[in-house]
């Protein structure tokens, strides 16, 4: 470590001592299986993912692997035998998959994880309210899905994932679910993005990582949850200046946050420690080998007024200039949600092809 102080404290600690000792010993095996039998602690994932990165311990995702072990847990609750292989299902066949996915990609997070628990639990639920007027998923009337969405808090609207999966393999005969009335994301002012903007560039008092990712949300509207992942690799030299890459494309970045980002590059935090040998993350957080959690990054956004409107807002600006389709590709977006959007703007960009023949 470039400065040994806080390792030498971190081992000063009893605990790590004992967790230590017993991989050094052998009294614990020295994998990941081995690492799950010691009492669960933000300090037992620390060690884990100091092993992992200096590949001692092979890669896992600690999101993936939380998330298991608390399908096991919440499985073994369920009193029904029926219910619990349904929701055993439930969790292998459609959250496995997806969550798996994810990480693969490298974009599991916390906030995903939390997504599917609850999911799981209001399905569980919505199976205990069946029994109680003494039916069940596959005698359930259409009335009785009517009664469950009307007369319950709006968390009910999770469990049409559940229903949903069921209708679509062929566990209960299909039914008609609510729509989902969602509204259209509201969008701060363009002159409230442009002044959160120009505070970003200028403000020598936020903390330069809040600026350059603030920045990022402002220009480009990237989720907090694409922006903790950007590495250094991702800034390339072009004309003088830098680009990003964003998918298969390279965006040109402006002049001050170009100067912004050589400076956080220059200045990343928590380097100075064992966790981030040689590390290539724009953000490296304080877990070890992985960046800064996007919940964590939001949170700090958000206290600069960087929330989801001013994000819309950003959308909403590119859009005047790039058509939905191309948006949607660049900014790696689900198509029909920018497609939404630019109608609710009014865009038309029906005349796009012609005027890139004319020009």
């Amino acid at each position: 470590m470039e400065i040994p102080r806080g390792g030498l404290s971190w081992l000063s600690n009893r605990r790590v001592v004992e967790r230590i000792g017993s991989l050094a010993t052998g009294a614990v095996p020295l994998t990941h299986d081995g690492m799950d039998t010691l009492d669960f602690s933000n300090g037992r994932e620390h060690l884990r993912e100091l092993l992992i990165t200096h590949g001692i311990l092979p890669t896992r995702n600690r999101y993936l692997a939380g998330f298991e072990r608390w399908s096991t847990t919440r499985i073994a609750t369920i009193d029904d035998p029926a219910d619990r292989r349904l929701i055993a299902a439930y969790l292998r066949w459609h959250h496995g998959p997806r969550l798996a996915r994810l990480a693969e990609a490298g974009t599991l997070n916390k906030g995903r994880c939390s997504v599917a628990r609850a999911q799981t639990n209001i399905a569980v639920r919505f199976l205990d309210w069946l029994h109680d007027r003494d039916t069940d998923l596959v005698s359930a009337t259409q009335a009785d899905i009517d009664a469950w969405f009307a007369t319950g808090p709006t968390t009910r609207g999770q469990s049409r994932s559940f229903l949903r999966w069921a209708m679509s393999t062929h566990r209960r005969t299909p039914l008609q679910l609510p729509p989902d009335r969602q509204g259209a994301p509201r969008a701060i002012t363009e002159a409230a993005r442009l002044d959160l903007l120009s505070r970003f560039l200028d403000d020598d008092d936020v903390p330069l990582v809040d600026r350059v990712a603030g920045c990022l949300v402002l220009l480009y509207a990237l989720p907090a949850s694409r922006i903790n992942r950007l590495r250094r690799i991702d800034f390339q030299p072009m004309d003088g200046g830098l680009s990003l890459r964003l998918g298969d494309d390279l965006v040109p970045v402006p002049a001050p946050l170009s100067v912004l980002i050589e400076r956080l590059v220059g200045g990343r935090d928590h380097l100075t420690g064992a966790g981030h040998p040689d590390s290539d993350w724009l953000f490296p957080g304080r877990c070890a080998g992985q960046p800064i959690e996007s919940e964590q990054l939001a949170e700090r956004l958000n206290r600069h007024g960087v929330t989801r409107a001013a994000r819309v807002a950003a959308l909403d600006a590119l859009l005047t200039t790039v058509p939905a389709p191309v948006l949607a590709k660049l900014l790696d977006r689900r198509p029909w949600r920018v497609a939404d959007r630019s109608k609710v703007l009014g865009t038309d960009w029906r005349r796009y092809v012609a005027l890139r023949v004319q020009s």
